[in-house]
């Protein structure tokens, strides 16, 4: 047996991890009856696995070989110095026998040498009986969900073109022209910094699959924004980051932008958008207007440590 912890992996480490990844996947899609054949659309939400090569001060990963066989897999994120966000998961012919434990324990001694004194977060496959199961034995508490939610756009789909919402607010298409504006809409909607809101920006802007909208109301003021990509089939559409500036909120205009770009969208295009349940506004909005959870990720925290608060790509906008 081996045990070896990075922060940087190889190629093979990483499809290693991939192969790993896609049979716990299958594992816990067959418990709860779920068919991988064909393999699932885009839509599915699961772990974020390595990039090969790729080395960042506030994440590292642990692994777990038997011979030369992956059998387990952790990493560790800490972006914020206070919270260490854990995922990971092992061979179901290998489970049961404390590897995985022996692996968290590991990855917690770890975690506490380079990032000091953090809480942890658990970031589990939904569904997995053996994640349960695992969750409960450690004594772990359901903090939240991250929930994939979907719709596919039908002629029944509320049109606004003539609705009485469509006066409420229009979408506008903004570009490079409209950073500025973007950054401030993005900052004050979420309450985050500009050190980490203006590299979402860009990377949005440079993104020629996606397009931004600034959210007009009828008296022409900016009240907040949205984000929009398709692929290139213009089968699949992600909707993501709609923010409504404080004052805005509670009063429709959410619903109302996320109702007038449905009414933009192809018949038979599926939208798609990721919500944590942590948000109960953004999320009991897009329940109420039709979405459903498509596949989601189930976070937990030690007792008796609270419950962290948790950012999500949905601003509370109703």
């Amino acid at each position: 047996m081996a045990f070896f912890i990075s922060n940087v992996l190889t190629e093979d480490q990483c499809e290693q991890v991939t192969i790993l990844h896609t049979v716990c996947t299958e594992y816990a899609a067959q418990k709860n009856g779920i068919s991988t054949d064909p393999k699932p659309e885009p839509s599915v939400l699961s772990l974020v696995l390595p990039d090969p090569g790729t080395e960042e001060n506030d994440v590292f990963y642990a692994l777990y070989y038997i011979e030369e066989t992956l059998i387990s897999f952790l990493s560790v994120f800490c972006p914020d110095g206070k919270t260490a966000e854990i995922s990971g998961f092992t061979h179901p012919d290998h489970r049961h026998h404390g590897y995985f434990s022996a692996l968290l324990n590991e990855a917690g001694k770890e975690a506490s040498r380079r990032f000091g004194p953090v809480g942890f977060l658990y970031q589990c496959l939904s569904g997995d009986p053996d994640t349960d199961k695992f969750c409960r034995s450690h004594g772990l508490i359901h903090s939240h969900s991250e929930c994939m939610m979907g719709m596919k756009i039908q002629k029944s789909t509320p049109d606004l073109s003539d609705g009485p919402l469509s006066f409420s607010v229009s979408l506008v298409q903004a570009g490079e022209k409209e950073r500025e504006t973007m950054l401030l809409l993005h900052m004050k909607a979420f309450r985050v910094s500009l050190e980490f809101t203006e590299p979402y920006i860009d990377s949005i802007l440079d993104d020629r699959e996606t397009v931004s909208f600034l959210i007009r109301s009828k008296e022409g003021k900016n009240v907040g924004l949205l984000h929009l990509t398709t692929e290139e089939t213009g089968r699949i559409a992600y909707f993501m980051g709609l923010g409504i500036l404080p004052k805005y909120r509670r009063k429709g205009y959410g619903k109302s932008a996320l109702m007038t770009l449905m009414g933009l969208l192809p018949e038979g295009c599926t939208l798609l958008l990721q919500v944590s349940t942590s948000n109960s506004a953004a999320y009991e909005l897009y329940k109420g207007l039709g979405f459903y959870v498509e596949s989601k990720l189930d976070y937990f925290v030690s007792a008796p440590r609270a419950v962290f608060n948790v950012s999500s790509d949905v601003s509370e906008e109703e």
